[in-house]
């Protein structure tokens, strides 16, 4: 059985599984939305009582029964390439002659400056 909580404004579910309690803010001011997402959430607890729901051991309960069994991952976030890196496999890839010598050796002065102020 679970029921809601209001915190701060905010409305809060509250339920046990396996003889453990947890608790998760719904993010929402909302009575009416708070009740679906109740409604929802014992739907889930009931389908995995039952069996027709699997359960990742990893996996948060509370996302998983909220968002209707989906287990969800957070994406991954990856560093965005540095200018730096980029700048050098630029001046690698002209091809030899294509520039006069003078521009060339103003794009390294550029890119050189660049990267002594460059942070990160």
């Amino acid at each position: 059985m679970a029921s809601l909580e209001l915190r701060n404004g905010k409305y809060r579910i509250v339920f046990r599984y396996g003889g453990q309690k947890f608790s998760r803010t719904l993010m929402t001011l909302d009575r009416r939305e708070a009740k679906h997402s109740l409604a929802r959430l014992e739907d889930n607890l009931r389908r995995l009582e039952l069996g027709t729901l699997e359960l990742d051991p990893a996996a948060n309960i509370a996302c998983v029964l909220l968002s209707s069994g989906a287990q969800i991952r957070r994406p991954s976030v990856t560093k965005p390439p540095l200018l730096g890196p980029l700048l050098d496999q630029y001046l690698s890839s002209v091809p030899e002659g294509s520039l006069e010598p003078s521009t060339f050796q103003m794009l390294n002065t550029h890119i050189g400056h660049f990267k002594r102020l460059q942070v990160g």
